[in-house]
């Protein structure tokens, strides 16, 4: 509703300066009602002015109230904005504790497989040298073998000559060596094959001229 209070003002003051009739008279009568009219107005243009003050207050007061729930909203964004500032300095520091500890693990587990790994050298080059010493120690407590008995062909003839077999001897080089062939030293020492043994005495016969 729009209100015109000035304008009735300036009517009521206009009406309070006209001087009063002597006697009534029709203007009189259309003077008062119009002064009646004119305060009809001013007392419904009151009403309605108190009416839309008490509406501006209700206003004010929601306002307020969306005011007061925006400022409590906003406050616990801050709050809340806070807490997860918190929580994310502390899981920085876990994870540099973490990070931390997890390097002083690594550390740990390298120098256990560099000590773990030297004690296995040792104890395969132990091992190395106990398997060798054992093989030695048995090579040298081996029974050397007997040689193999020289076929008796009864006494050597006089151009027979007794050679005894010594390491790396073949029929072939001691065939080579005194003039003579490898068969005739396997027939005359009856030898079935080529196979000489170290310490075996063999006739060796010339060969004929």
């Amino acid at each position: 509703m729009k209100i015109r209070i000035p304008v009735l003002c300036f009517a009521v003051a206009c009406l309070a300066a006209v001087p009063p009739a002597s006697a009534e008279d029709d203007g009189t009568a259309e003077m008062r009602a119009f002064k009646d009219e004119i305060i009809r107005e001013i007392n419904a243009q009151r009403a309605a002015y108190r009416e839309d003050l008490r509406m501006r207050d209700r206003q004010l007061a929601e306002l307020g109230g969306e005011l007061q729930a925006w400022s409590d909203y906003a406050t616990g964004l801050q709050d809340k904005l806070k807490r997860l500032e918190s929580q994310q300095q502390n899981i920085a520091r876990g994870s540099q504790q973490l990070m931390a500890r997890l390097a002083e693990n690594i550390e740990v587990l390298n120098q256990r497989i560099e000590t773990e790994t030297k004690s296995r050298d040792a104890a395969d080059r132990k091992l190395a040298e106990t398997v060798m010493s054992l093989l030695v120690a048995r090579t040298a407590l081996a029974p050397t073998p007997a040689p193999a008995p020289v076929p008796d062909t009864g006494q050597p003839e006089a151009d027979d000559r007794i050679y005894t077999v010594a390491k790396g001897d073949t029929l072939s080089a001691i065939a080579l060596a005194f003039n003579s062939s490898v068969a005739t030293i396997k027939e005359r020492n009856s030898l079935e094959s080529d196979l000489i043994i170290i310490g075996q005495k063999l006739y060796i016969p010339e060969l004929a001229p």
